[in-house]
């Protein structure tokens, strides 16, 4: 289905106990993807915005960036300095999680069971060698 004009798509946003968790899986190192997850949480910010008398309570998502591929520039963090009208500061952070760091003990260690259907791709670049090499396949 087309995305409308206007319309902000968000991999999963996932609502547990009261609070909002945004999680956007990325396959390459994308230098925009700070500006797009605060597009995204705020997006989702406003859709949850509580009105308290003649004003608006907005709360942000837990958020992070799963990076399915990575490198060593992809950063830990995703980071955008706000300058608002009244000249305050505010910083916005995301954390990132990298899947090569996770291997398959880790994974089933952290009950972090969602990574799962990603482990395969840290194989990817051996893809070719495995199908010549039985052993290292079944490995």
């Amino acid at each position: 289905m087309p995305q409308a004009i206007g319309e902000i798509i968000t991999d999963s946003c996932l609502k547990i106990d009261g609070k909002l968790y945004h999680i956007e899986c990325q396959s390459v190192d994308d230098t925009t993807m700070a500006i797009r997850m605060i597009e995204y949480d705020f997006s989702i910010a406003i859709e949850n915005a509580q009105k308290q008398g003649r004003k608006y309570r907005m709360d942000f998502p837990k958020s992070c960036v799963l990076y399915l591929r990575s490198g060593k520039n992809t950063p830990d963090f995703l980071e955008i300095e706000m300058v608002l009208s009244d000249e305050k500061i505010v910083h916005y952070r995301v954390p990132t999680m990298k899947l090569e760091t996770y291997t398959r003990n880790s994974i089933f260690e952290k009950n972090l069971l969602m990574l799962l259907p990603f482990y395969i791709m840290r194989y990817e670049k051996d893809i070719y060698e495995m199908s010549e090499n039985p052993e290292m396949f079944q490995s």
